[in-house]
């Protein structure tokens, strides 16, 4: 049996990506070995710190089903060893496979907690433990659709790259769509006008969600059991072993069996009562605060998701958060800022939220006086101001404009490049610069990085009808 033409070029997308990122693993590991580097924390060093630091992916249901907080069945068994370790937990959420698996071969994380299939090309890098669990494999459509679907949608990540050359070669037919991130792919699916018709999923997970969608179709495609692992990076024997024992232990005890429960059988009593919560509260809803930030983002001309996304990155939506430099409220307002504003520590949510609108409005006509029309590149601007200030945000456009190669109206090849520069010395003395040196830029293309994915995470699943029907 053949491949599709789709098919074969999924396979070569699969096998390039395989490649490239081996070939950065292995320089990574070359740069360690001539350092004289391990590079990961062992666990003597991880006890030593009192904190372990975990990879999940963003899982889009179980983050509604929490309303707002990030949760699921990673965090709650990551939670459990972290305590058996006398450590505590620091999550670090990623949306896309590719990513989280970076974060581990940098060392930005020691264990991700995420669903992976110990394959040839990972194993020379990760270890891996043994299986949570296995899956079947299932594919995801709307309910009613064709069977004879054709269009089918698919990550490109360790677990489904395999899978779906073995699912073309039974269903040469069908044609692939590639997704970065399975809301992604999910929306697409659910949208009744959309490409594709159905995707490739976990059944493990899936079964349970289905009882929360009227219109979504689960059916078996591959029921062979697919065998789902967490990782360490390879030579971390300390900390893999010290996992691994846990897991087994723990798999045998009634606990485990009740956590496995609430997240995989859709008729458990515990994930009953949270698709109650999302009855009483929508489904869909990104905080409690959305009615004002819906009211206040329109009336000053912004996206009330990047509202919502901006406070999540500063407060995770904790009203009495007082941070570095006495910063302040949802929207951690510096001092000057909140006095400007008219905000202050004991301000009500609408009225820090009404604040932040406005400031947020101020710092676009800041950077819409600077040249910058496209509104494209006007909002990751606008989330760079508010880390970095909006004085150091037009000194990056002004210095763009000094610099060859550099476009002063776009983030990306223009205003991102120019903010680094702003740490050097040739740069920042420029008579354009009118702020001084800025040494944060680094951080803030990280903040800019998470805001805006989280702003699309926001745009992408709430008000879609599609998904907010609930039983």
């Amino acid at each position: 049996m053949t491949f599709s033409a789709a098919g074969k070029r999924f396979v070569l997308f699969s096998a390039i990506e395989a490649a490239v990122l081996c070939c950065i693993c292995a320089l990574l590991f070359r740069w360690n070995a001539l350092s004289g580097e391990k590079g990961f924390h062992t666990l003597g060093e991880i006890r030593e710190e009192g904190v372990i630091h975990v990879g999940v992916l963003m899982n889009p249901m179980e983050y509604y089903l929490h309303q707002g907080k990030v949760g699921g069945f990673a965090y709650e068994l990551v939670q459990v060893i972290a305590d058996s370790m006398l450590v505590k937990p620091s999550f670090h959420v990623y949306y896309t496979y590719e990513d989280i698996n970076m974060a581990l071969l940098r060392n930005d994380v020691d264990l991700l907690a995420a669903a992976e299939t110990p394959t040839p090309e990972w194993r020379a890098f990760f270890s891996f433990t043994h299986p949570l669990y296995v899956s079947d494999v299932v594919s995801l459509s709307r309910r009613g659709s064709s069977d004879s679907a054709v269009d089918f949608g698919t990550l490109p990540s360790p677990v489904f790259g395999g899978l779906s050359a073995r699912v073309f070669r039974e269903h040469p037919q069908w044609r692939m769509h590639i997704y970065r991130t399975s809301e992604d792919q999910l929306l697409e699916v659910m949208d009744r006008d959309g490409k594709p018709d159905a995707a490739l999923a976990m059944g493990v997970y899936w079964r349970a969600y289905s009882a929360l969608f009227p219109n979504l179709a689960v059916k078996d495609i591959l029921p062979g059991k697919l065998p789902l692992c967490w990782a360490v990076r390879r030579g971390n024997d300390s900390l893999l072993l010290t996992v691994d024992r846990f897991l087994k232990n723990y798999g045998k005890e009634r606990d485990f069996a009740r956590l496995r429960r609430k997240y995989t059988d859709p008729n458990s009593s515990e994930r009953n009562r949270m698709a109650e919560n999302s009855r009483r509260i929508p489904f869909g809803s990104i905080s409690r605060y959305d009615d004002l930030l819906k009211k206040y983002s329109a009336e000053h001309g912004v996206d009330w998701r990047l509202m919502a996304a901006l406070i999540y990155q500063e407060s995770k939506f904790h009203l009495d958060v007082v941070g570095k430099g006495n910063t302040i409220g949802l929207m951690q307002f510096a001092p000057a800022t909140a006095s400007r504003f008219g905000v202050h520590a004991a301000s009500s949510p609408a009225k820090q939220i009404e604040g932040g609108c406005r400031y947020v409005e101020v710092l676009k006509r800041k950077i819409m006086r600077e040249g910058v029309t496209d509104s494209m590149q006007i909002v990751p601007m606008i989330v760079a101001a508010y880390n970095a200030g909006g004085g150091h945000l037009t000194d990056a456009i002004a210095l763009a404009r000094e610099v060859d190669g550099l476009d002063p109206t776009r983030w990306e090849g223009g205003v991102k490049e120019a903010l680094l520069l702003l740490a050097d010395w040739k740069h920042y003395r420029m008579p354009v610069v009118k702020n001084g040196s800025y040494h944060g830029g680094r951080h803030t293309l990280r903040y800019v990085k998470s805001v805006m994915e989280r702003t699309a995470h926001y745009q992408a699943v709430v008000d879609r009808d599609s998904l907010v029907e609930i039983r």
